[in-house]
């Protein structure tokens, strides 16, 4: 029995570890030859992107609800800002020295675009002063998605309540977005509203402990794609917004939901046994999985630099060195800042 225990990894870290590789998966093709290539053409990479995000998101609306569902708002701000921002400040500046020229034709980015994303508003005024920081777009919405948990979380044993606010609070971002548009202003990145979704949906899970059935989440879906698409249909209607378009949004916002709601529950519903030494690496990589989202774009820009002829052994320099190396200094740098958080939390 005690050995039945000690192959058992808990389903959230699996998750956490798929959503990571995925991540790695869709953005060697920046550094090195392409392999997926052959899926490009019938988008399965666009698909991936969402899953592996959005695997984030949702995890994240998960862990807090199990956690901070009852927190003062005061505690909350102090834990959150304690846990990511300072390793996400750090990761700006490695970033805008590295990655970013890499990708954006060897110019740096303008100070007004770093104060930006240090202050992490690119979610909110994306593109604004220069392009948006490849990847860390993501600590953006999840601070948005943090300022939502805190609004909307007393609503949650109410399930019909919450799905009325949460889906008013993104059709909200959705007519700003438009009426701003209109004025020639982009305001919200594209598809926040999809990672918000996500979010709350996560929420949902963790606080009917994953006893949702399959059917539960599509009348779910439908509830969020009534309240939000029709309204959306009607606000434009009467704005005369760019309709064809924004119907492309809600069809693909809601198709990426019908398949991320139930893929993600069905993961965590899962037991999942393994050999102890594959544990301790999915362990590994799982507490290591935000710094390796922040850092893996800088470390692959160096090692691109040092070997920049994509070839098939170049690939294999970059992937094979440059995932270890990933993984190892992302763990270094995650350790370390929760060691030093901790001992500034003592004090």
């Amino acid at each position: 029995m005690r050995k039945q225990e000690d192959r058992c990894i808990d389903s959230v870290i699996v998750l956490t570890v798929i959503c990571t590789l995925s991540v790695l998966l869709l953005h060697h093709a920046n550094y090195t030859l392409d392999f997926l290539s052959p899926a490009r053409p019938f988008h399965l990479h666009k698909l991936l992107q969402r899953f592996a995000v959005g695997g984030f998101i949702f995890l994240s609306g998960f862990k807090l609800t199990k956690s901070k569902l009852k927190s003062s708002i005061s505690e909350f701000v102090i834990n959150r800002f304690s846990k990511i921002y300072g390793l996400y400040f750090l990761s700006v500046i490695i970033f805008s020295t590295t990655a970013y020229p890499y990708l954006n034709n060897e110019n740096f980015p303008s100070i007004k675009n770093t104060l930006l994303h240090l202050v992490a508003l690119q979610a909110i005024l994306p593109d604004h002063f220069g392009n948006n920081f490849h990847t860390l777009w993501f600590v953006s919405v999840l601070l948005i998605c943090y300022s939502a948990f805190l609004i909307f979380r007393a609503w949650l044993t109410d399930l019909s309540k919450f799905i009325l606010w949460v889906s008013g609070f993104t059709l909200s971002i959705s007519i700003i977005r438009i009426i701003f548009l209109q004025r020639g202003i982009y305001l919200f990145q594209y598809d926040l509203e999809l990672w918000l979704l996500i979010f709350f949906a996560g929420m949902i899970n963790a606080d009917r402990n994953l006893s949702l059935e399959i059917k539960e989440y599509y009348l779910i879906f439908a509830k969020f794609a009534i309240i939000f698409g029709l309204s959306i249909l009607l606000f434009l209607y009467n704005y005369s917004g760019d309709i064809p378009a924004n119907i492309f949004r809600i069809i693909e916002i809601f198709g990426a939901l019908i398949f991320l709601f139930p893929s993600y529950s069905l993961i965590l519903r899962k037991h999942f046994i393994f050999h102890p030494y594959v544990i301790f690496i999915l362990k590994y990589i799982a507490a290591s999985s935000y710094c390796i989202f922040l850092l893996h774009r800088s470390i692959w820009t160096v090692l691109f630099y040092l070997f920049s002829d994509r070839t098939i052994v170049q690939s294999l320099f970059i992937l094979g060195l440059g995932v270890p190396l990933i993984c190892l200094i992302s763990y270094l740098f995650q350790s370390s800042y929760t060691s030093l958080t901790k001992i500034n939390t003592k004090r």
